[in-house]
């Protein structure tokens, strides 16, 4: 899956990506005044994430994050982040650290960074987390499946990083837009099927574990993609079968 916040490089119909524009990272959020005293949040691990004040500089291991960090008036504090990441164009220049599921660690130890965000769809996501976490660099891991998920991600890195005003302001207007499409949908009308490809090399897409199939849903849409997970490698024979409209 490509991001939390901007979604897809397919073009598609009007509802889906009105549903994918409310997702977009806002610009102009004031930033709150930070706060010097310690931050907790429980992350989608279930760790107990704490640090002795708001972060102040953070290493993004999954675009989503990065864009959540920007969207909170924090691309100064951002000080690293994996290759491929174009958005917002703020993070152009930004130190890269690998990829998301094999980042470098000595290249994140040097940058010296007070927290480390990681999206934690697969497994291997977990290694780098807990490789840092035993060399004392706090880390929290958030895997958003659907759009409440979402919004509490948003609110926690808020918190890590004494943006909580900014992080409520943001969810309140994804949510205002949310609804904004929910109205554009017609009542009654068909849905159309949706086939969301992630990596067209191996066929893969989004299931119904995925962020993706909710933006889909929300969008007036119907994910032909079933299988209870975030990713799933389809077939040819399957795609023909399902006859996705999009």
């Amino acid at each position: 899956m490509g991001r939390w916040l901007r979604m897809g490089r397919r073009r598609l119909p009007w509802g889906v990506q009105a549903c994918l524009a409310c997702l977009a990272c806002l610009a102009g959020l004031a930033p709150a005044a930070g706060s010097a005293a310690a931050v907790r949040v429980v992350d989608d691990l279930g760790t107990d994430v704490v640090l002795e004040r708001p972060a102040g500089r953070i290493v993004c291991l999954y675009g989503g994050l990065t864009e959540i960090v920007c969207a909170l008036g924090l691309d100064g504090a951002l000080v690293g982040c994996t290759r491929g990441e174009t958005y917002p164009p703020s993070v152009r220049a930004k130190p890269r650290v690998g990829t998301h599921l094999r980042p470098n660690l000595e290249l994140i130890l040097g940058l010296a960074p007070d927290l480390v965000l990681q999206g934690g769809g697969r497994a291997e996501a977990a290694v780098t987390v807990a490789r840092l976490r035993a060399r004392g660099i706090p880390a929290a891991v958030f895997n958003p499946a659907d759009f409440e998920g979402l919004f509490s991600t948003i609110r926690r890195i808020g918190v890590l990083t004494g943006r909580p005003a900014a992080a409520r302001r943001l969810v309140a207007d994804m949510e205002r837009r949310l609804q904004a499409v929910r109205a554009l949908v017609p009542r009654g009308a068909p849905r159309p099927k949706v086939f969301f490809e992630v990596n067209e090399t191996s066929l893969i897409a989004a299931g119904a574990r995925s962020i993706v199939d909710a933006v889909i849903e929300q969008a007036g849409g119907r994910n032909v993609v079933r299988v209870p997970k975030r990713l799933v490698r389809c077939d040819l024979e399957f795609l023909l079968a399902a006859a996705p409209d999009v």
